[in-house]
């Protein structure tokens, strides 16, 4: 009988233990699958491309299928020999802030990562040439013109002319204008000759100027420009007014 007994609590045992393994398993279901992020592509500088700047900026395209943030490391060789400069970043671009030598072949490559798989670009290549560079030549032709008087105080455009003596170059511009003679900057970094201006005050002298920044770095001014709006309507008749004595 006692043997009995402990036989059938042993088997108690058993089936209790089963049952709490089971309830276990149950309460921690395995996580889901992870998909990997998407392979980076479309570089920029592009696969085999030249590029003219002294200091390397890269950017990629990439997603990652189950929409988890992604880290990038981005990688550069020179000659593709060894690794000249490493870095991470959240973003699809990098300013590296590497000097590139001239007459030199660079591979780069993105490894992006979800924090649990990660996926490899290839292993791009551009080509630096030999360059020696020229400053932009100081932007020209502005409008209004120098000196001009009477402009309108709505709609006014600030246009100009710039050029580069080296053939691909890209300019960038930034415009300074205010009633100062040394005039504060209010635009930045416009890659077409014109600015739109906000309304201007009436019978108001301004003072204007543009910069021309290359690809290198290498900034010219314009000269600084002036003009003077139109007088307001009702206080030109009041100066005709005086003038003719009524």
């Amino acid at each position: 009988m006692r043997s009995t007994l402990i036989n059938i609590v042993a088997v108690i045992a058993v089936l209790s233990m089963g049952l709490l393994a089971s309830c276990g398993d149950d309460a921690s279901p395995s996580a889901p699958g992870n998909s990997p992020p998407k392979v980076p592509h479309l570089p920029e500088p592009a696969d085999s491309s030249d590029y003219v700047r002294e200091y390397l900026t890269v950017s990629w395209e990439c997603s990652d299928p189950d929409g988890d943030e992604l880290i990038y490391t981005v990688q550069v060789k020179e000659d593709d020999d060894y690794v000249v400069y490493s870095g991470q970043t959240l973003l699809k671009t990098m300013d590296t802030g590497l000097y590139l030598l001239r007459e030199t072949m660079y591979t780069w490559r993105v490894v992006a990562s979800d924090g649990l798989e990660n996926s490899e670009s290839e292993w791009w290549t551009f080509f630096t040439p030999d360059f020696s560079n020229e400053p932009p030549y100081p932007p020209a032709d502005p409008h209004p013109a120098d000196l001009a008087i009477d402009v309108q105080t709505v709609g006014v455009h600030f246009t100009w002319s710039a050029d580069d003596p080296d053939e691909n170059d890209v300019l960038t511009y930034n415009v300074y204008f205010d009633t100062h003679t040394d005039p504060g900057l209010v635009a930045t970094g416009l890659t077409e000759t014109s600015h739109a201006l906000p309304p201007l005050d009436y019978d108001t002298v301004y003072f204007w100027r543009i910069s021309a920044t290359d690809s290198h770095g290498e900034v010219t001014f314009s000269p600084t420009w002036t003009f003077t709006t139109r007088a307001q309507p009702g206080d030109l008749l009041a100066r005709l007014g005086r003038l003719l004595g009524l």
